[in-house]
């Protein structure tokens, strides 16, 4: 009887606290349909006013668009009524008497200015597309640095101003008038609720919630990388709402690394001039550095009469998660190469080969502009402005067609922005592969390997009077190790004694060593198609890996050598007519920093280049090869360990001071 008595006590308790915070729920659902109203009509007038013909050649890929928008619209409103939803919580179990009062006026208040808010960016993104045809980025700061009074001159001659307040004051007066009835009205809750379906529907409020504000139920955050749902690039800009640009925008903004002065840099280092880490880059005493140090940064390759009549097609392929280490454990019972093994025996192929770092676009743009890999600036401004010590400038400049082709998303961390200041021509990522590729599956990190490298051989085979630099990134070495379903491993037989190294499970492991078989078993698939075709004569093609994989092995516990946890084999294929050297040490020590060098020493005639490294196959025998990875450099000859570090610090504080960072 007692206990029928606490119970029955308890279910009031509960019942009239569950009631408010249920019915003050039902309230965000209506606020949260009348956002994705407001959202949805300015999408809508995004793709009227700014997508002309685009819209009318993919219109079929407008219901992805405006699916994918949902996400990204639902995230924004998830941001937004965190607050409130622990507002109405808080006061549902507190349970005053005035516990609905306060739940109705502050969230009336709180949604009518965040939703006003919400509004005027929306107008701002909408303006932001005529004058730089993206949704809000970074540049966008560039308001509080610049000539206000201009900017503000220019707003008001360039821009609708007049008919949009009209038409802001129009929606905020129906955003005013809709959110006051909406909490005003009260919403009765007749049925009574157990105890227990109240804890479910409150844990799933929270979980609706966080998954909402995610865009993800897997452990990947919404990004705007996953608004690439179409090969054009204007459908690519319509799921994202200017909210969200402006959030990812505030961001990138916190995150990028303030660019230092000169003097700041020198400064930091304790150096009295630049000439002074010159001097100890390059080994050379102080008072013979005659010329502006970016000369010295510069190198021009020798006349070469056959190179300047036969100009080589270049395939740079930097494929995911290309650990050497794993190549310790390769066996024809443990296969982890595949058709790549015959190659990396009759080709070059370096193990002394360390990554720049241990991040995929740190070691892309390590590579592709010559920096030390971080901080990046793909996340700032600076991805706008022509970078001169990129890699495809030299090429651009000896004739050739450049080209980036991705597995995954092109505007993943706005590459699609950085690129073309980087002097490539044509971008390709998944979406274009998914469309040419009918076979091709959209996994989580974009299109298999494999349809890359079909892509790459079509434009290789293409008639073009101007040879391509095509530079490659690959992805199904990733986290959650995606493959076809129609690929067929090689043997993978872990033994035991293995099996005892790994940290994962043997369901990740098994995972792990696949997809690493699976993507150097494409590149060797593809390297096969080359070596069998025409192409195999005047075509060079390289390969190494971002970064190491760190997913299995415990390298910071149990490996004595910085090497195991760096390294990332390189390979290079060299037709016969353009090998030049022909004793080559493949033992010597190297990074990512050497890859370009050594290919522009054997692709390009007379040609000025940024080299921030060594000509691998160079037989000069004053040469100290070594590889770098962020703070750990690596040399085969220990005895020059501290002049090695010297050295490559320099080369780092150079590198700083020409960047900036």
């Amino acid at each position: 009887m007692c206990y029928e008595r606490f119970n029955f006590v308890i279910n009031i308790f509960m019942n009239e606290r569950f009631e408010i915070f249920l019915s003050a729920v039902l309230k965000l659902v209506r606020t949260y349909l009348m956002l994705m109203l407001v959202f949805l009509a300015f999408r809508l007038a995004y793709m009227i006013r700014f997508g002309s013909e685009e819209v009318i050649i993919f219109y079929n890929d407008l219901p992805s668009a405006f699916m994918m928008g949902l996400r990204f619209d639902s995230a924004i409103f998830c941001y937004i009524a965190a607050i409130p939803l622990l507002v109405i919580l808080f006061f549902s179990i507190l349970k005053t008497s005035k516990s609905k009062v306060i739940i109705n006026k502050f969230c009336r208040i709180f949604f009518i200015v965040t939703s006003i808010l919400a509004v005027l960016i929306l107008f701002i993104d909408q303006q932001y597309y005529t004058y730089f045809q993206s949704h809000i980025n970074v540049l966008v700061f560039g308001f509080l640095e610049d000539d206000t009074k201009a900017v503000m001159t220019s707003i008001w001659t360039d821009h609708p101003v007049i008919r949009v307040l009209i038409i802001l004051a129009v929606l905020v007066f129906l955003i005013f008038r809709y959110s006051k009835k909406i909490w005003y009205k009260e919403i009765n809750i007749q049925r009574k609720f157990s105890i227990i379906s109240q804890i479910f529907i409150t844990l799933t409020v929270f979980f609706v919630f966080y998954v909402g504000i995610r865009g993800h139920i897997t452990s990947f955050a919404l990004s705007e990388e996953d608004a690439e749902v179409s090969e054009s690039s204007f459908i690519n800009l319509l799921p994202v709402n200017g909210v969200f640009a402006l959030k990812t925008s505030i961001s990138e903004r916190m995150k990028a690394q303030k660019e230092l002065t000169k003097e700041e840099i020198l400064s930091k280092y304790s150096r009295n001039s630049v000439n002074e880490i010159l001097s100890e880059y390059l080994d050379i005493p102080i008072d013979s550095i005659n010329k502006n140090y970016i000369e010295y940064l510069y190198k021009t390759t020798p006349k070469n009469e056959f190179l300047e009549t036969n100009k080589p097609n270049v395939v740079f392929i930097l494929m995911e998660s290309f650990g050497g280490y794993f190549l310790n454990f390769h066996s024809d019972e443990l296969n982890l190469l595949g058709a790549m093994e015959e190659h990396i025996k009759t080709d070059y192929f370096y193990k002394n080969f360390l990554s720049s770092t241990r991040g995929t676009i740190y070691s892309l743009e390590s590579i592709l502009i010559n920096s030390i890999g971080y901080p990046t600036i793909s996340n700032t401004e600076r991805r706008f402005v022509k970078q001169n010590s990129s890699v495809a400038l030299p090429f651009k400049e000896s004739g050739y067609e450049t080209i980036f082709i991705s597995c995954g998303a092109i505007n993943w961390r706005n590459i699609n922005e950085l690129l073309p200041n980087l002097y490539f021509d044509k971008l390709i990522g998944n979406a274009a592969l998914l469309d040419e590729f009918s076979e091709a599956e959209d996994m989580t990190w974009g299109v298999a390997d494999e349809f890359m490298y079909k892509k790459i051989i079509k434009l290789l085979s293409e008639e073009s009077d101007k040879p391509k630099l095509i530079v490659c990134l690959t992805t199904a070495n990733h986290t959650p190790y995606e493959i076809p379903a129609s690929y067929k491993p090689y043997p993978l037989n872990i033994h035991d004694s293995l099996y005892q190294k790994i940290i994962a499970n043997r369901e990740i492991a098994d995972l792990v060593f696949r997809a690493y078989q699976y993507g150097c078993n494409s590149f060797g698939e593809f390297m096969n198609e080359i070596k069998s075709s025409s192409l195999a004569k005047n075509t060079i093609v390289a390969a190494t890996g971002d970064h190491n994989s760190y997913t299995l092995f415990p390298y910071e516990s149990t490996q004595s050598s910085e090497l195991d946890k760096h390294a990332v084999p390189f390979y290079l294929y060299l037709p016969n007519e353009y090998q030049q050297n022909k004793v080559v040490d493949l033992s010597v020590a190297g990074s990512h920093k050497d890859i370009f060098p050594t290919i522009i020493e054997h692709a390009l005639s007379n040609q000025k280049y940024f080299c921030a490294g060594n000509n691998l196959l160079s037989a000069d025998s004053a040469i100290i090869f070594h590889g770098e990875n962020l703070n750990y450099f690596h040399t085969t000859d220990t005895t020059l360990t501290d002049y090695i570090t010297k050295k490559a610090a320099a080369r780092r504080q150079l590198l700083e001071y020409y960047f900036g960072f």
